[in-house]
């Protein structure tokens, strides 16, 4: 009995140390977002491209910490500014948020002044003609 138990217990400890390197390892990322002219970025949205779960936000002073597996790809966001993606790593990151190019929008404006005159004309002659009559 105690030498099937102790097989037991080994083959347990084997299948455990077997299944430890399938885990992924986890890094803990942290550092700063800047913008373009040095400023520290605070409410910067940083998460984890391949689960959006895993996420946090910059601090006042822009610095972010998150734990992700390695190699994990970070996509910093912020509005007016354009997305960055990065790798993870364990030294300390400095993301710089450009600026984001404006956005060209096509506006069509359509002015139709003729009709609207053409209808004021024939009311003001309607008008003058029912005067007119009397």
């Amino acid at each position: 009995m105690l030498t099937r138990l102790r097989s037991l217990f080994v083959a347990l400890i084997l299948v455990i140390m077997g299944a430890m390197p399938v885990c992924a390892q986890t890094i803990q990322a942290k550092g700063k977002v800047i913008d373009s002219e040095g400023k520290a970025l605070a409410g910067v949205s940083v998460s984890a491209k391949q689960d959006k779960a895993l996420h946090t936000t910059t601090a006042s002073d822009g610095t972010f910490s998150i734990q992700v597996a390695e190699k994990t790809i970070l996509v910093f966001t912020l509005t007016g500014k354009q997305t960055v993606e990065l790798v993870a790593t364990t030294t300390p990151m400095q993301v710089t948020l450009p600026n984001a190019a404006p956005e060209k929008k096509e506006t069509t404006t359509v002015v139709s002044m003729r009709q609207a005159t053409s209808v004021k004309k024939r009311l003001l002659s309607s008008v003058g003609h029912r005067w007119s009559d009397l």
